[in-house]
């Protein structure tokens, strides 16, 4: 599992496909763990987006001039749908986990992290 804060920024929210750049101190982990060594080649993902829907996605992997690098995207219809109220500088929790052979990724906002634990209280 990679788990990691992601603050949401311009090209978040300017993008159709809501890009977020996994970052470089887990490249190691999601490839071995998650994506079983495809190093450079795109993963089709399940992303449970804040609003509790599954949407389809994908992982992924190009080289810039400082190496590889993965990437989160969404794909389908009207995902702005799902991500439309995030503003510049919300922070984000994004899980990444594999369920049997299937890659998910749930991005969650900090303000329902607060009320599920507040709810436990």
């Amino acid at each position: 599992m990679v788990t990691f804060f992601f603050k949401v920024n311009k090209s978040f929210l300017k993008y159709v496909n809501h890009p977020i750049t996994v970052p470089r101190r887990y490249e190691d982990v999601l490839e071995k763990d998650i994506l079983n060594d495809l190093k450079l080649a795109n993963t089709d993902i399940t992303i449970i987006s804040p609003t509790g829907k599954k949407l389809g996605g994908l992982i992924y992997a190009g080289k810039a001039g400082y190496g590889k690098y993965h990437q989160i995207r969404v794909s389908g219809q009207y995902p702005s749908d799902h991500f439309g109220h995030l503003k510049i500088g919300d922070v984000l929790s994004i899980i990444i986990n594999k369920d049997h052979n299937n890659v998910v990724v749930h991005i969650v906002t900090l303000d329902s992290i607060k009320i599920h634990l507040n709810s436990q209280a």
